[in-house]
């Protein structure tokens, strides 16, 4: 587990919060909660003098992605008295104090309240959340203290980018100081709370105090940073007159959790065959609030609901010829596309009603998704526009791509909002700007994109396109505007549905082979995993809240799951 201490809240729109102080607890207050915060920090102890990295993120609890432009303030207060507080805009819907340079120590235990005041004007939210959080005492988060311990225990752990050092004191004898070299590289940084620093040369600091000395069952925490984590350390303590009355050697053991390697996991595959083994299934989307797995069905004008807990299926149908594409919005409504009677719709299974709608172009509709604020966009392949439908107003917008026939195949609600679409004729990546309507399109310098059928974002911000008549799944910056192409294993893949997991690696299907792909972004690393019964044509996948990837099986009227656990240790 990585060592990230997490607490989710659920907000409501009176603003009452439910607090849950377990990292793995996740709980909504009633069916009307609008807005998920989930805070996280590291190191996932909490503790006097120690910089700790907050990780705020705002969150859709339906659909569970980041909510994009949200104005924060962050207040940390200590019996109703105001520690530190902190503000910003987030364009993305995630703040990471680390990142943004923004820098916070705890300068005492004790118990802390801390109030997150968010707003997102776009979409009407305005919520506070007030809640708990426990500081431990220096000592307890560095080492386990050994039962027969020396006059000066000293300790080290290694985290991500710092060193820290505890030093307790057992003896009546005070420490006054505290002298720390390197065997091997230089000491860029050196901090004790309240103590002076002294640099004797560049491996060399001594720490010093007049007033404030280790007495008897105290200790005080050490952070450091140098260039060569590898480094072991000399120390000795000093007492008042400077004299040397301990001395000793340290060697750092790390305990940062690093990324695990593909062939560090495990994958798990489980089948689940359609009730009507005449069905299509198609395009699979993970619903949050319901816990189900949605699944077109391109066989007839229906849906199917999987459901996580019972695994059973149950089927909703709806005017038309069939189903290829579905999107949830915030409100719920399963929509859809149509292909063949080339409608649209959405469903609202509670009420089992649906609507449907003729857009306002006969075309292939081909791609469907929903922005920030309901609306719904499509992709009309054959006649190369962009539709957008306002369901309030029932208006629709017709957006032109610049390259004529340039079939767009494939479309992305960005964080900021921005649609972003694939074209697999013209081999581009495009961006639509909603509000002004203009449209920019980029490729690569080398080569352009070769039939770009799918698209995601990852959790850094990035691209991801699968080029389906290319050997190439593609990472494009949207910052820099540069493009990097990872090879798929297999000449035959046809790359196609995409997802991120937890781990930061990128799944895809492989349209006409019996194998889904994982592709570590880090390593270039790419694994095939095995579905058991031949041929089924997997074409998009989707994420579960548990972090399992799913997976239709259209030529064998099947579903999978793929379980992704660590190995253990060896």
């Amino acid at each position: 587990m990585y060592l990230l201490r997490t607490i989710i809240l659920i907000i409501a729109a009176s603003g009452i919060v439910l607090f849950m102080n377990d990292s793995n607890a996740e709980q909504t207050l009633s069916k009307e909660g609008k807005f998920t915060i989930e805070l996280s920090w590291e190191p996932s102890s909490l503790e006097p003098g120690i910089p700790i990295n907050f990780i705020i993120r705002f969150k859709d609890p339906n659909s569970d992605t980041l909510i994009p432009h949200v104005d924060w303030t962050m207040t940390i207060k200590n019996e109703g008295n105001t520690v530190a507080e902190f503000s910003d805009h987030t364009m993305f819907g995630i703040v990471d104090f680390k990142n943004e340079e923004k820098s916070f120590a705890f300068d005492e235990t004790g118990n802390f309240e801390i109030l997150i005041e968010a707003e997102q004007t776009e979409i009407g939210l305005k919520e506070d959340a007030m809640f708990n959080v426990s500081v431990v005492p220096e000592s307890s988060a560095v080492t386990e203290i050994p039962k027969n311990q020396p006059d000066i225990f000293v300790a080290i752990k290694q985290k991500k980018k710092i060193t820290l050092i505890a030093v307790k004191n057992n003896a009546e004898e005070q420490i006054f100081g505290f002298m720390i070299k390197t065997v091997e590289g230089d000491i860029k940084f050196i901090k004790a709370r309240s103590w002076d620093r002294d640099r004797i040369d560049h491996s060399t600091v001594m720490l010093k105090t007049n007033d404030e000395p280790i007495t008897k069952g105290r200790s005080i925490i050490i952070i450091l940073i140098t260039d060569n984590r590898n480094t072991s350390y000399q120390w000795s303590a000093f007492d008042k007159n400077n004299n040397e009355i301990a001395k000793g050697n340290l060697v750092a053991k790390s305990d940062v959790r690093i990324k695990p390697r593909l062939d560090e996991l495990n994958f798990t595959i489980n089948e689940y065959p359609m009730p009507d083994n005449a069905s299509y299934p198609l395009f699979p989307v993970y619903d949050k609030k319901r816990n189900v797995i949605w699944i077109s069905d391109i066989s007839k004008p229906r849906l199917w609901a999987f459901n996580l807990e019972t695994k059973e299926f149950k089927v909703f149908e709806h005017e038309g010829e069939a189903t290829s594409k579905i999107a949830l919005d915030s409100k719920q409504r399963v929509w859809f596309i149509d292909s063949r009677s080339k409608s649209f719709g959405y469903m609202e299974p509670e009420k089992s009603s649906t609507k449907t709608f003729k857009p306002p172009i006969d075309g292939f509709l081909i791609a469907i998704t929903i922005d920030l604020k309901d609306n719904v966009w499509m992709a009309i392949l054959d006649k190369s526009k962009i539709v957008s439908f306002n369901p309030q107003t029932e208006q629709f917008q017709v957006f032109e791509s610049t390259t004529k026939e340039s079939l767009p195949s494939a479309l992305l609600i960005d964080r900021s909002g921005q649609v972003w679409f694939t074209e697999a004729r013209a081999g581009k990546l495009g961006k639509l700007d909603p509000a002004s309507g203009t449209i920019a399109e980029y490729q690569p310098l080398d080569a352009k994109l070769v039939a770009p059928s799918s698209i995601i974002q990852d959790s850094n911000g990035n691209i991801w396109i699968g080029e389906h008549g290319g050997l190439n799944v593609t990472r494009f910056d949207p910052e820099t505007l540069t493009f990097e192409r990872f090879s798929v294993p297999n000449k035959d893949a046809l790359v196609l549905g995409m997802v991120e997991d937890r781990h930061g690696n990128i799944w895809y299907a492989q349209h006409v082979t019996d194998y889904i792909a994982v592709l570590d972004p880090k390593t270039g690393e790419t694994k095939e995993i095995h579905v058991p019964t031949g041929g089924p044509s997997v074409q998009w996948l989707t994420i579960d809240g548990q972090g399992s990837i799913w997976f239709t099986e259209p030529n064998n009227a099947k579903i999978g799951s793929i379980t992704i656990t660590e190995a253990p240790a060896k």
